[in-house]
């Protein structure tokens, strides 16, 4: 009877290779390990992306509200003028500040001088622009809006062209101008005169009474 086990036993242990067991079970263990290694560097990855992506927008939000901005406002004045008001809204100087207009445009209407391509803002341009500072200029008329198109067009474009301390590359805007929306609006009084009006309708109004 013991020998009898014994044999079983040998034929058991020739059968079982215990090495090659431990090889394929250590290959698995391996394979398994490499995967959760790469799902953990491709999610730490994902995070480091996320958290410069979260980084770039901040720097682009604070940039956005610290830089200088050129606007171009239109204002109409109670002398029936219209004037263009170029302003610095920003909260730092707009360095290398230049302007360029894609048509002649003569203020006013004066032809054959005036020209604003040619004056001193629009072609020097201005070496540093600090915040709220504005420069007020002369259109036209609105009664003679659309009336003298190869003068005073109703419509151009201005380019702006400048940059700010800590900016590489300066920004190019382009702002299109349209005087046509103030056509046919009609005078605007002025406060002195509004109030001499009311003064003769009191008076008016003052002796009508006497009479009755």
């Amino acid at each position: 009877m013991e020998d009898s086990l014994k044999q079983i036993l040998v034929v058991h242990n020739s059968t079982i290779n215990w090495s090659e067991i431990l090889t394929a079970l250590l290959v698995i263990v391996t394979a398994f390990y490499v995967y959760f290694t790469f799902r953990m560097m491709k999610a730490s990855e994902k995070s480091v992306n996320a958290t410069r992506e979260s980084i770039e927008i901040m720097k682009k939000q604070i940039e956005a509200s610290l830089r200088p901005y050129i606007d171009f406002e239109l204002r109409r004045y109670p002398n029936h003028l219209i004037y263009m008001h170029i302003r610095n809204s920003g909260k730092i100087n707009a360095v290398n500040l230049s302007l360029s207009l894609d048509k002649d445009f003569h203020p006013l209407g004066n032809h054959g001088k005036d020209n604003l391509k040619e004056s001193v803002l629009f072609k020097n341009g201005v070496a540093s622009f600090t915040p709220g500072t504005e420069i007020t200029v002369g259109m036209l008329d609105i009664g003679e809006i659309g009336k003298l198109e190869n003068i005073s067009p109703s419509k151009f474009k201005i380019t702006a062209k400048y940059n700010w301390t800590g900016r590489k590359e300066p920004i190019i805007e382009e702002t299109e101008i349209d005087l046509t929306a103030f056509m046919g609006s009609g005078l605007i009084p002025k406060p002195d005169l509004l109030y001499e009006v009311s003064e003769i309708k009191r008076i008016i109004k003052s002796l009508e009474q006497k009479i009755k």
